[in-house]
């Protein structure tokens, strides 16, 4: 009954006239408890996303996936010039790809900071994309979604993948876009650790 439940819901929403993100929240006003554009220091932000993309390129050059990409999988630590060290931790999910970077299955995770198609699989929906390295790089735009507002709004991560919710209108152009390309249904259209790295937002 769930699985039907939620599959009535998600053929609305492949359905919908508008399939993209629109700037606009369910909530007529956002009352954000914080006062600059993003929840975490816009450069505490650009130090964290930096870390786990080059985190993902490593674990990608030999062959794995990371599958449980969350915030609490992030360790930081305060350097001697006082700027934020960030790590990745917790391999327990990780698991080593085909050839093409594909998994038969999805391994798990946490809900709410899994791929559109990792969600499918595990949820018994209509999986259209093939589960590949990409998810992780959507579990990072999660992560990243999470950090620069979503944490403060209800439905979070999940109805933001659910396209229920948007990023806060505050959210720095340049750094929605991002994301957005980051969570991208389908994982072909997803940038590579190194697009991220060289994005905009990280660069300018």
């Amino acid at each position: 009954m769930q699985n039907a439940l939620a599959k009535e819901h998600f053929d609305r929403i492949d359905n919908a006239p508008e399939r993209r993100r629109t700037g606009k929240n369910k909530d007529k006003y956002e009352m954000l408890p914080y006062p600059g554009n993003t929840l975490m220091d816009e450069a505490d932000l650009k130090g964290m996303l930096r870390a786990m993309a080059l985190f993902i390129k490593h674990l990608n050059a030999r062959g794995y996936m990371h599958f449980d990409l969350k915030p609490a999988n992030l360790l930081y630590d305060i350097a001697p010039d006082g700027s934020k060290v960030f790590r990745v931790c917790d391999f327990n999910l990780a698991v080593k790809t085909d050839s093409n970077g594909r998994v038969a299955r999805a391994q798990g995770g946490t809900r709410g900071f899994w791929a559109w198609e990792t969600y499918c699989q595990l949820e018994g929906l209509e999986v259209k994309h093939p589960i590949t390295r990409a998810a992780d790089v959507a579990s990072m735009g999660l992560v990243l979604a999470d950090a620069a507002g979503l944490h403060c709004l209800g439905g979070g991560t999940q109805a933001y993948l659910e396209y229920l919710r948007d990023l806060p209108r505050r959210t720095p152009p340049a750094l929605k876009e991002l994301i957005e390309w980051m969570v991208a249904e389908d994982p072909a259209a997803r940038p590579t650790p190194d697009q991220i790295l060289a994005h905009r937002w990280l660069t300018e």
